[in-house]
């Protein structure tokens, strides 16, 4: 009887866990810190904990007002990261209609 219990359990926990409906949407725009002008072409990713960038079937790019829109099916925690050319790079927590501000990278090379 007990068997059959653990076994029911640990069943019940594999379904729970396996069956996540995690459809989930983050949306926002891109602007430049100085300028305040939207960002096009910023590409935009899902960065979870154990691996940067894992990743989106397609790269998700920011449009020519800087909005972009991110959707996926994680369960877990997950950051989202920001990058374009010539700029520093931007790691946040997702927020639905943020606004997000990249740095011009100043370094010479």
């Amino acid at each position: 009887m007990q068997k059959l219990f653990l076994t029911l359990i640990f069943s019940v926990y594999i379904f729970l866990s396996t069956s996540c409906d995690c459809h989930t949407e983050s949306t926002g725009v891109v602007l430049d810190r100085t300028t305040r002008q939207p960002l096009e072409n910023v590409e935009v990713s899902i960065y979870l904990s154990t691996v940067h960038k894992d990743s989106l079937k397609t790269p998700v790019f920011t449009n020519k007002n800087g909005v972009y829109k991110l959707t996926h099916e994680y369960c877990s925690d997950y950051m989202i990261d920001f990058d374009k050319e010539g700029y520093i790079g931007f790691v946040t927590s997702p927020k639905e209609n943020d606004t997000i501000y990249l740095e011009m990278n100043k370094e010479k090379d």
